[in-house]
């Protein structure tokens, strides 16, 4: 029994000396993570421009929830949800917000978000450290319908992002994804005729930057540095 242990030992032990030198000359690439858009701050935040020949209408939009897959070493790996609530649009008069998130055009009360479900992305250009562009490939959900987008976006990935600007009560990364969407609203059940406004345009369009965060830790409130 112990020649058969002294003639493993060896072995074994050149067995963790490979796994020590293997682990030592490949360096581990980073992960995707998810990025969460419900920002503490709200700071995500968009418009929505519906042309009309009487009255062009500048609303905008706030508190979106959703997250973003994505790898700063394989950015064109991106994938995530974009979720704007319809609740927080807002234009100059009331009564044409109340128009808008009507049956008439947005229907907010039977389909309360618009959502971009991201499936794909194309033509990936990084145009500075940790910043790139490209075309989105989305499933956009609006009224109840559903139906493929493809939109110029880009992506800024901020390191340690959330620790700088939480003063070090989050420890986390930022991205803030920018993305102008425009759309023929025919196509998605909206009236071409509106109360208050009038015949409106063949496109709608959605501007939007959002801003997500990752949360490796959290300090409690009060507790020393």
């Amino acid at each position: 029994m112990l020649c058969s242990s002294f003639v493993r030992r060896p072995a074994a032990v050149a067995l963790g000396a490979l796994t020590v030198v293997l682990g030592m000359s490949v360096a581990p690439r980073a992960s995707a993570e998810e990025f969460y858009l419900n920002d503490p701050l709200t700071l995500s935040a968009g418009s929505i421009k519906i042309d009309s020949r009487i009255r062009p209408l500048h609303g905008t939009v706030s508190g979106f929830t959703g997250a973003i897959r994505f790898d700063p070493a394989a950015p064109e790996k991106l994938q995530g949800d974009v979720k704007i609530p319809l609740e927080s649009l807002h234009v100059g008069s009331f009564l044409v917000t109340e128009v808008l998130l009507s049956d008439q055009c947005l229907d907010a009360a039977k389909h309360p978000v618009v959502k971009f479900s991201i499936k794909g992305i194309d033509d990936v250009k990084e145009f500075a450290e940790n910043s790139w562009s490209f075309t989105v490939n989305a499933a956009m959900g609006l009224r109840g319908r559903a139906g493929l987008v493809n939109f110029p976006a880009t992506l800024v990935y901020i390191p340690d992002g959330m620790t700088e600007r939480s003063d070090g009560s989050i420890d986390g990364d930022l991205i803030v994804l920018r993305g102008d969407v425009s759309f023929d609203p025919v196509g998605w059940g909206v009236s071409t005729d509106l109360e208050l406004v009038g015949a409106i345009g063949d496109q709608v369009e959605i501007d939007f930057s959002a801003v997500g965060y990752t949360m490796r830790s959290a300090r409690r409130s009060g507790s020393d540095q």
